[in-house]
């Protein structure tokens, strides 16, 4: 009975090490990270925040080359995220497969990115999958 144990423990504790693998954990990649707006954004401030270029790349639409400054950003670049998806004006033609977030935050000082911003509205798209994913982000 001893053996039979001894082998479990050890397979268990394989299975706890296999989860813990060299893939990045806070890859936003997946499906509900990105099954809405709001959340895509979110998901790139925090890829931002904990220095993760591959997560934030990921997703981008078709540019990811504008997240090369990732690797620069200081970590916790951006606090006190707060954001909203923008609602199109009353009468307004609006494309399903498109939306706006505006976000407002404290930028770390530093020239990684530029003067210190306080605000950004990113554009998304409705991609392959129903992933949000972003295709601009800037100030209006």
């Amino acid at each position: 009975m001893h053996g039979r144990q001894g082998t479990l423990a050890v397979l268990a504790v394989l299975t706890l090490l296999a989860g813990c693998g060299t893939a990045q954990s806070s890859l936003p990649t997946n499906a509900a990270q990105t099954s809405t707006p709001l959340r895509t954004v979110n998901a790139w401030f925090r890829a931002i925040n904990t220095g993760d270029e591959q997560g934030a790349k990921n997703l981008f639409a078709d540019d990811p080359v504008q997240t090369s400054w990732v690797s620069d950003a200081p970590h916790n670049a951006f606090t006190n995220v707060d954001c909203h998806e923008v609602t199109p004006p009353a009468g307004a033609e609006v494309d399903p497969r498109g939306a706006s977030v505006h976000c407002t935050f404290n930028e770390a000082p530093g020239n990684w990115m530029g003067n210190p911003d306080s605000y950004l509205t990113v554009g998304l798209v409705k991609g392959p999958g129903n992933r949000w994913l972003i295709t601009t982000y800037g100030q209006p």
